[in-house]
């Protein structure tokens, strides 16, 4: 069992907080998003990815690698994703749960 901070939740001071991005900002980027994957594509360099891919609805060129991805399948894997994510140290007092209004912060790349 993971255990959490008992004041991840608290808020230290009243209004404090940073936003830099508006609902319009995030959802222009999110619909920015979707048309990039949707029209230009990735490519994937695993054959095996590109097939479970394709049998999930991508158009995948073969000759490239590339697969576009459409808009449903993105939406699928947002809502199917976990509200919850536990990351497991190898001593447990230093495991990590990220989820909603939980952040957590490392000073090097490797967290």
């Amino acid at each position: 069992m993971v255990k959490r901070n008992p004041y991840s939740h608290s808020r230290p001071a009243a209004g404090l907080g940073l936003n830099f991005l508006s609902p319009d900002d995030l959802s222009r980027i999110h619909y920015g998003t979707v048309e990039v994957l949707r029209e230009t594509g990735v490519k994937v360099g695993n054959a095996e990815a590109r097939e479970l891919l394709a049998a999930a609805g991508a158009l995948v060129d073969k000759e490239t690698g590339v697969v576009r991805i459409p808009e449903f399948m993105m939406e699928d894997a947002i809502h199917s994703a976990p509200s919850v994510i536990n990351l497991y140290a190898r001593d447990p007092k230093h495991d990590v749960v990220l989820e909603a209004k939980r952040v957590h912060v490392a000073n090097f790349g490797q967290a």
